[in-house]
């Protein structure tokens, strides 16, 4: 019988975290971010949106308008995957698709209006679940991990420039 081998984790110095504090913090981030996830979709449920929709949705209002070229590096996600969600916004007319008539290929993403009106809607639902999930943790604390989590992209490859567009929040308005 053969005996099964388990992963060498190794162990925290400091004997604090369960194993090396790199390790650690990056299986944590994870996570976080799986139950974040499995939270914000009960939210978005009863308006319509699913995580992935409301992400392509979020990106996309973000950067103003963009092709799915631009969309899949920005959201990180495959274009094979973006392209099955952003057909469901575009058929749910949330949103709209424009042919760039020089160059009948490039394709541009906008939200529409009542994608923006979702929108507004969704972002009630994740800053709900954001202040949840952050309840217990101080500002100052938040303000530490956030540099902390920017140079962790940053040695990523993500450019200030790439987090700065799909970072910073632009004001949705109900009727704009």
């Amino acid at each position: 019988m053969s005996q099964s081998v388990r992963p060498f984790l190794p162990p925290d110095p400091s004997g604090e975290l369960p194993f090396e504090p790199s390790i650690y913090l990056l299986n944590l981030l994870v996570a976080v971010g799986r139950v974040r996830d499995s939270r914000l979709e009960l939210l978005l449920r009863p308006i319509g949106l699913t995580v992935s929709r409301y992400r392509a949705l979020t990106v996309i209002w973000r950067l103003g308008s963009c092709t799915m070229s631009e969309l899949a590096i920005m959201s990180a996600v495959d274009r094979t995957t973006l392209t099955r969600t952003v057909d469901q916004l575009a058929a749910d007319d949330l949103v709209i698709r424009s042919v760039d008539m020089a160059d009948r290929r490039k394709v541009t993403l906008n939200v529409s209006r009542s994608g923006r009106a979702l929108l507004h809607k969704a972002e009630a639902a994740a800053r709900a679940c954001n202040d949840e999930c952050l309840a217990d943790v101080p500002e100052p604390m938040q303000r530490t991990m956030v540099r902390g989590l920017e140079l962790i992209l940053g040695r990523l490859g993500a450019t200030a420039e790439q987090m700065r567009r799909v970072l910073t929040p632009r004001q949705v308005e109900e009727d704009a």
